[in-house]
């Protein structure tokens, strides 16, 4: 019965894939490999779920691939492809629901697909479980897994068994195996538990700056934590001078007007006699007193003055 099941899935497959698609683009191409990576808790407390798809170097462009996803996690996250430069843009996909399996339809106008989705993890306490089902599809060459434990998680555990595992330059440790041609076609499943007591997701996580030690003694201090007070700083002494400059201006303007307003009087009675006996010298021939030139009389003795 389960191989009756199985058959009837990949014939399922097929006439929709033919059905969807022009005749021309009917074959269905060779998949070199398909990579399932499974990231438990990464950016969602889910997994997420993403499918690489390497087609084979020989397949004519645009050509259709029909793709299984639990039909319970819906659209999926992403459907992509490699442009010429070698980044991810959106491709044009179906979706269309065969009992538990939604089949994406892909139009692949270059050799790599991805799709992404989201599906649930269980949850008991600290401990956190999964599997993931492979129903399997005809022209799979190479199928494989990578496994991203989250940070913080313990006692990994993965079937079938990681081939190796390595830590890469996110601080991250990833589990891999390939599990040939036969897994590809015929079906595979993975099964993951791994024990977590934080519910933080890494993607948070990986975010955040490096912590610094709480102690640093012998250390050289980061003079960046001094930089906003420098600048503080900095702005009140500039406040201060600008603010003492126009109050000196401001106090200096009246008494300078009032210099020139007090130079450019009227002259004096006082004024214009002292400039009249400066202009014409005039003495009395009585005592000798000087005299102004509008003088008629001696302003000491009396006499009438000669002029």
């Amino acid at each position: 019965m389960r191989r009756l099941k199985r058959a009837l899935f990949l014939l399922t497959l097929l006439a929709l894939h033919a059905a969807t698609f022009p005749a021309s683009a009917q074959t269905s191409p060779t998949i070199s490999e398909l990579q399932v990576a499974l990231w438990p808790e990464y950016d969602s407390p889910s997994m997420l779920v993403v499918y690489r798809v390497r087609l084979d170097p020989a397949t004519e462009l645009p050509a259709s691939i029909a793709l299984p996803i639990p039909a319970s996690v819906g659209e999926p996250l992403a459907v992509a492809m490699t442009d010429a430069a070698g980044s991810l843009v959106n491709a044009r996909y179906t979706r269309q629901v065969s009992g538990e399996w939604g089949i994406i339809t892909v139009a692949a106008e270059s050799l790599q697909l991805q799709i992404e989705y989201y599906s649930p993890l269980v949850f008991e306490d600290a401990l956190r479980r999964y599997s993931f089902t492979w129903p399997g599809v005809i022209g799979v060459e190479n199928f494989n897994y990578e496994v991203q434990a989250p940070i913080g998680a313990a006692d990994v555990t993965i079937s079938p068994a990681p081939q190796s595992q390595n830590v890469r330059q996110d601080g991250l440790t990833y589990y891999l195996a390939g599990l040939g041609t036969d897994a590809g076609t015929a079906g595979a499943k993975i099964d993951i538990t791994y024990v977590k007591t934080s519910t933080e997701l890494s993607a948070d996580l990986l975010s955040l700056p490096p912590s610094r030690p709480e102690s640093t003694q012998g250390g050289t201090p980061d003079l960046r934590q001094f930089i906003p007070w420098i600048l503080l700083a900095f702005g009140v002494i500039l406040l201060a001078a600008g603010g003492g400059w126009y109050l000196r201006l401001s106090r200096g303007a009246p008494a300078g007007a009032g210099r020139r307003r007090r130079a450019s009087r009227l002259p004096s009675p006082a004024d214009r006699e002292s400039a009249e006996m400066d202009a014409s010298p005039v003495f009395c021939h009585n005592c000798g007193t000087r005299a102004a030139a509008s003088d008629r009389f001696c302003r000491n003795c009396g006499v009438q003055l000669r002029q």
